[in-house]
């Protein structure tokens, strides 16, 4: 998904409803009493928290993102409704939004408008993160935000009234009492250790024999979809999901089948923190290969080692040229095979109707 791109009704896998009420932008909206996250419906103390508030009787506007496990509650007795707000998803990081070496994004960018909205009670945002956490709550989480593309980004302290940010072990809560454009990011602490990434290999849909062909293996952000497949190519396996832990070097990501046999291709720890999804690429040669299978192997290794292994079929040129050669020449013909001498069954038939013939003629005489 490209910078930006606004959310449609596509994009959403209701359940059992088939008549969600949704807005122009095709956002899920809903009217409900309280919600909490998934996370929350987990922990029986939450749930009982819940029940005890004294404002379930409040109505509360909800807008689910559900292909990115976004939700968002709106207040009650405000002056925007879940149908007056707009939410858009960012993968692409902008160019503007300049970290430290000590901090990593662990969320995709969210931008809501209208940008002068402003709330007395906070706007909820529940979303998923990729931070491996040894404790959530001790964590430190820096909110970035901007007005528009204009402007520069604004870094605020997740203890901050105006975007206070409540990280658990898969997901957050933030809570904004104005809209933006945000970027969720965790500074390195003993708490927050490391991430979780998918590893997903992807080889060309046409693999000739003897040829050579460009692989690629795709790093992104765990809480970040599968999104759209690069023309031509395909994934052959489920992408696995790896754990890139600070200050433990480098990801180094090998093919012993490809042209670099051994040296790796490496994805930088910053790298690593500071983008959501990268590509490492590697060539295979398949001129010299002797079967029609190539296993690929794709090792991974930072603090832990995990192997891929990747069937690619490889397409028999030869065979098929020969084919298609024999396909092309002549067949024989109808009057070629009337003009073909007669068989051993015909030729028979003919010698006894010549034998009946001479008989007929003795007799006459």
């Amino acid at each position: 998904m490209e910078s930006g791109e606004r959310v449609k009704p596509a994009d959403f896998r209701p359940h059992k409803e088939t008549s969600k009420p949704t807005n122009d932008e095709g956002q899920i909206i809903q009217s409900v009493h309280h919600i909490s996250s998934s996370s929350a419906l987990n922990d029986e103390n939450q749930v009982q928290n819940l029940e005890s508030r004294d404002d379930l009787s409040a109505v509360t506007d909800v807008i689910r993102l559900e292909k990115h496990g976004i939700e968002v509650r709106i207040p009650p007795n405000e002056a925007y409704s879940a149908k007056d707000v707009t939410v858009e998803i960012i993968d692409d990081i902008p160019t503007e939004l300049v970290l430290k070496e000590t901090e990593a994004i662990i969320s995709f960018g969210l931008r809501m408008s209208p940008s002068d909205a402003a709330f007395d009670i906070p706007v909820t945002v529940t979303m998923p993160h990729c931070a491996i956490f040894k404790k959530p709550e001790a964590a430190k989480i820096v909110t970035y935000y901007r007005k528009n593309a204009s402007e520069s980004f604004t870094a605020i302290p997740s203890t901050d009234g105006s975007l206070r940010c409540v990280v658990r072990q898969h997901d957050l809560d933030l809570y904004m009492d104005h809209f933006s454009e945000i970027w969720i990011v965790a500074l390195f602490t003993w708490a927050f250790i490391g991430k979780r990434v998918i590893c997903t290999p992807y080889i060309p849909l046409s693999t000739p024999k003897n040829d050579e062909h460009v692989l690629f293996v795709r790093v992104r952000d765990a809480n970040i979809g599968k999104g759209e497949v690069q023309p031509g190519y395909m994934a052959p396996i489920t992408g696995e999901q790896f754990l890139v832990r600070w200050r433990s070097g480098a990801l180094k990501i090998t093919c012993p089948e490809s042209t670099m046999k051994d040296e790796a291709m490496t994805l930088k720890e910053s790298e690593i923190g500071h983008l959501t999804e990268q590509k490492v690429m590697f060539k295979v040669d398949t001129r010299t290969a002797d079967k029609n299978k190539v296993i690929l192997q794709f090792i991974l290794e930072q603090s832990t080692t995990k192997q891929l292994l990747v069937p690619m079929h490889l397409e028999d040129t030869t065979m098929a040229s020969s084919n298609k050669t024999d396909s092309s020449s002549p067949r024989p013909s109808a009057s070629t095979s009337a003009s073909s001498p007669p068989t051993d069954a015909a030729a028979t038939a003919g010698g006894v109707s010549t034998s009946k013939t001479r008989l007929e003629l003795s007799l006459n005489r």
